[in-house]
């Protein structure tokens, strides 16, 4: 589809205006992570076009998953199997949802312990709008992580990913202010 559209856009002369990324929820918790590596290389092995693959999931440790087609264990996700969903497969960007304080602190776990991972945006369905928040408050202050601007889209991957590993600060994405 990413490829048809891309096609499409390109055959009107619409490709120095826009193009279509890939995005997909990696939530590793619904999915095994040997299911989702096999989704993300066959998106890059057939991405023509070498657009971003945004990963919008969580990354929550969580129980071991049972296939519910063969009642069979499902390959456990490891760091090493988050990192490359998240960054490492060719053309891959994260852009972390957070549901919670515990959502973050994975993301960030991981990041320090790849330290050249770094975030596209953050997507949080738990954002404060800037009140002070309690050490026990799930809610992420929104002001203190995300700020923002855009690029074209015929420059974006290389501008994001060399800002990204120049540690310049996050991109704004998307916040949805949960009301307690």
């Amino acid at each position: 589809m990413v490829n048809s559209l891309n096609t499409w856009i390109q055959s009107r002369s619409y490709d120095k205006q826009f193009q279509v990324w890939g995005a997909y929820d990696a939530e590793t918790t619904w999915d095994g992570a040997d299911k989702t590596r096999q989704f993300v290389d066959s998106f890059n092995g057939n991405d023509t076009f070498k657009v971003p693959l945004v990963d919008f999931g969580d990354m929550r440790q969580g129980a071991p998953l049972v296939d519910p087609d063969t009642g069979q264990a499902e390959q456990t996700w490891t760091d090493e199997d988050r990192y490359y969903v998240a960054w490492k497969a060719g053309y891959d960007v994260p852009l972390p949802e957070i549901y919670d304080r515990s959502d973050l602190q994975d993301w960030v776990r991981l990041q320090q312990s790849y330290h050249d991972l770094n975030f596209l945006g953050i997507m949080t369905e738990a954002c404060s709008a800037g009140e002070s928040l309690s050490p026990t408050d799930p809610r992420v202050d929104c002001g203190s992580v995300f700020n923002g601007y855009g690029f074209p889209p015929t420059t974006a991957l290389s501008q994001l990913k060399q800002n990204i590993l120049q540690k310049n600060p996050l991109y704004y994405v998307t916040s949805m202010p949960v009301p307690y």
